[in-house]
């Protein structure tokens, strides 16, 4: 190649590596700020499930798939409200498991760092059952029932997916466990769903004699 050839060819590489890495920055955001699906989740908290009532605090779930990366953003914030919280809620983290997944398929850095959390304790979901039982559908979906077991918050408590630091939802829950309840918000993470979990027909929503609408 001549020396007039790279001249001219130069700025037309320069030009192309830029439109590629504009395209691959520009993806990045719609995905990093694409919200996921929203909980379908009974206003009571349901009957049926394997948990009890939710005490005079509350109850606070967070569903998680124990292998989402966007989710430890929501797992470091979890702990940031609850530390805020005037009067922190029975908190379970509650991680999607294959059915046929062993005791350890769950165990991962993400429920290490849940587990850390004073006031939480976590739990595998063979199956995703609880998810379906109160309609999670995207890992960082939070749920948080009041004393009297009514759902005050659902949504995600970060500003995008793996973003730490203030946020709408972490605002509306500390609000909501507060006992001044704030709207929902969007939530930000991986779907629950694996290949190894049939697809979702249509979400099913407890009421809270436990039947299905």
């Amino acid at each position: 190649m001549s020396r007039f050839a790279a001249v001219v060819a130069l700025p037309l590489v320069f030009v192309c590596w830029f439109s590629v890495v504009a395209d691959g920055v520009s993806r990045l955001w719609d995905y990093s700020s694409a919200p996921g699906q929203a909980a379908i989740a009974a206003d009571s908290f349901p009957n049926g499930t394997t948990f009890e009532p939710a005490g005079p605090d509350g109850r606070l779930l967070m569903f998680l798939h124990p292998k989402c990366p966007c989710s430890r953003a929501s797992v470091s914030e979890l702990a940031r409200i609850l530390s805020a919280a005037d009067a922190p809620p029975d908190t379970v983290a509650v991680f999607f498991t294959p059915a046929d997944a062993g005791p350890e398929w769950p165990r991962t850095d993400l429920w290490r760092a849940a587990a850390a959390i004073p006031q939480v304790s976590c739990i595998a979901d063979p199956g995703g059952r609880l998810a379906d039982q109160f309609g999670a559908a995207t890992s960082g979906t939070s749920l948080y029932y009041d004393g009297e077991g009514r759902r005050t918050f659902s949504g995600g408590v970060t500003a995008g997916r793996g973003h730490c630091g203030d946020s709408l939802g972490g605002e509306a829950l500390l609000a909501a466990l507060n006992g001044v309840p704030h709207g929902d918000a969007a939530v930000y993470g991986c779907s629950l769903q694996t290949p190894t979990h049939a697809p979702r027909s249509q979400l099913v929503r407890a009421d809270t004699n436990g039947a299905q609408q």
